[in-house]
């Protein structure tokens, strides 16, 4: 008796517990009925509110995807030339300091990348050469001087008529020789650097000072090249030293003969670095006459300040000329545009999203997209990120396939 109540208990419970599921599983399905039917609901509405031909696109959807609203207006576009190329040193501010003399490199005071100023020693050398000019210049003195006095006597015997005219005549031709060797051992110092002061201390030099030659800097700039090691023997007119005035610099483009009958003297170009420096403004000072025959390009010059030493030779850069500009009723960005159904157009904002408008463009440059018609300066438009529109686009047109 007993275990027939447990059994029916048991029963009982199984039959609850079911029911309770049954319950429960029914009560969701009313749930998720109603909550499609309400979500129903507000898409047919929100596609009542939206006007036929209409991208729906809230505003809390606009500033999600950071699509930015614009107002249609004109602008200038601005047509370029790029032209690649390359920072040089100023040939005209560089020297090539040579050894006139040969001789051994006795002291060396400069080294590659060292600045300079004008006359600044650079090295000594030991010469020869140098005390066989100066001994020559010595003596050719001398000898005028011999000369001369002799000339001087001879002209007083002459006039007192105790000696004959000829020996005054003699007298002053040795004068005009010794006087041509002067000169010309007096050239031969020049040539080695010798100014009108070292010309009156000449004499007055000791034995060292003969053979001493000074290499000075002919000019003010940097050491960029060093061809000497201390001891080293050194030929006449070898280049030892090259010093540079880097404070200007020379930007050298290569200009293709496509665009040579554009690029001219006086010209207008921004420089930019590829170290991503600032445009610098400057002008073509010149355009060569003649072009590569390898490269059919020709060379447009542009002289450059480097006074901080921010371009360095061997950078490369590139340059933009303006050619011409022309003004442009309606002007936008290209991220404005999108190709729908193959023709060009853009989302113009109106009431509840956006609407597809074709237009027709016209010219284009780094400014922007000329529209010839299809927008109106004043029409707001969508002019970034609008491919997120385009794809809402693709998505209502699906579903109205389905339909």
């Amino acid at each position: 008796m007993n275990r027939n109540r447990f059994t029916l208990f048991g029963y009982r419970s199984i039959c609850a517990t079911t029911f309770l599921f049954l319950l429960a599983i029914f009560a969701a399905a009313v749930f998720y009925t109603k909550l499609h039917t309400v979500h129903a609901a507000e898409e047919a509405a929100a596609e009542e509110t939206v006007p036929e031909g209409v991208v729906p696109f809230t505003d809390e959807q606009i500033e999600k995807y950071g699509v930015i609203i614009a107002t249609a207006s004109g602008g200038t576009l601005h047509n370029y030339i790029a032209l690649s190329g390359e920072i040089r040193l100023n040939a005209d501010k560089v020297a090539h300091v040579t050894l006139p003399v040969k001789g051994y490199a006795q002291e060396i005071r400069k080294s590659l990348g060292d600045a300079v100023t004008q006359g600044e020693v650079l090295a000594t050398f030991k010469s020869r050469e140098l005390a066989e000019a100066r001994a020559a210049y010595v003596a050719a003195q001398a000898r005028l001087g011999i000369a001369q006095t002799k000339l001087k006597r001879e002209k007083s015997l002459f006039e007192q008529k105790v000696s004959p005219q000829q020996d005054y005549l003699d007298a002053e031709r040795d004068v005009a020789e010794t006087s041509i060797s002067m000169q010309a051992a007096e050239q031969q110092l020049r040539t080695l650097g010798y100014e009108d002061a070292d010309f009156k201390s000449i004499g007055k030099q000791s034995k060292d000072a003969y053979t001493r030659f000074v290499l000075q800097s002919p000019m003010a700039g940097t050491i960029i090249e060093k061809h000497i090691s201390l001891g080293e023997l050194v030929a006449a007119d070898t280049t030892v030293f090259i010093v540079a005035d880097t404070s200007g610099v020379w930007a050298d483009f290569t200009v293709t003969q496509d665009d040579l009958a554009r690029v001219r003297v006086g010209q207008k170009i921004a420089v930019v670095t590829d170290a991503g420096n600032a445009p610098t403004d400057a002008t073509v000072s010149y355009v060569g006459p003649v072009m590569n025959s390898d490269t059919r390009s020709a060379l447009a010059r542009v002289v450059m300040d480097n006074a901080k030493g921010d371009r360095v030779p061997g950078q490369f850069v590139t340059g933009k000329i303006l050619v011409d500009s022309y003004d442009a009723a309606v002007l936008v960005p290209p991220s404005a545009v999108q190709s729908v159904d193959g023709v060009p157009s853009v989302f113009v904002k109106v009431e509840g999203g956006f609407e597809t408008r074709p237009i027709k463009t016209g010219r284009s440059t780094d400014d922007g997209l000329e529209v010839v018609s299809g927008l109106q300066a004043g029409e707001t438009y969508a002019n970034t990120n609008t491919f997120v529109i385009k794809a809402q686009l693709g998505k209502g047109e699906a579903g109205h396939e389905e339909e």
